[in-house]
């Protein structure tokens, strides 16, 4: 009967050796320093989308490239008109 004995007793208000571990000032800032983070991310990913992977970019650097072949770069460039232009009607 000891083990219920101990459940009556509740448990603490606060753990031991929990108080002042993390400052309230570094709580506090925590949460908008977080959110200012993901919205950097956020921007330099559609920067990133924007200059390296728009169909304009892949283009330039299939035509730019020596080693493909020109009728491998004739394709990929009808394609991504194709593309362009459906995407344009949608």
């Amino acid at each position: 009967m000891q083990g219920s004995a101990r459940y009556a007793e509740g448990f603490p208000a606060v753990a031991v050796g929990y108080e002042g571990a993390v400052p309230p000032v570094v709580a506090f800032v925590s949460v908008p320093l977080t959110v200012a983070l993901l919205s950097a991310i956020l921007v330099l990913s559609a920067i990133a989308e924007r200059r390296l992977l728009s169909p304009r970019a892949l283009v330039l650097s299939v035509v730019g490239t020596s080693k493909s072949a020109p009728e491998f770069a004739e394709a990929f460039v009808a394609q991504q008109l194709k593309a362009l232009a459906d995407q344009r009607r949608a």
